[in-house]
């Protein structure tokens, strides 16, 4: 299911679930996380240089977007 740029509330509270569950198990994963992931970056940046789109999408892309460039930058947050 697709999202307009105005979601409805229940589409917002799907979003902030999904959102919430992701921050959740990031931050369980930190103990075992490495320091930094810089080894491939330049290609991750590549690959999601992009405009924004003009019309809504799924969350879920975003979601793994977020993941993307977390596994591929400092993280002051692990051990």
């Amino acid at each position: 299911m697709g999202y307009p740029l105005d979601p409805s509330p229940e589409q917002m509270r799907e979003m902030g679930q999904a959102a919430l569950d992701y921050v959740v198990g990031f931050l369980g994963s930190r103990k075992d996380a490495p320091a930094t992931g810089f080894e491939h970056a330049v290609e991750a940046a590549e690959a999601h240089r992009a405009s924004p789109p003009e019309t809504g999408g799924e969350f879920a892309p975003l979601i793994e977007l977020v993941d993307t460039i977390a596994d591929n930058s400092s993280d002051n947050a692990g051990p």
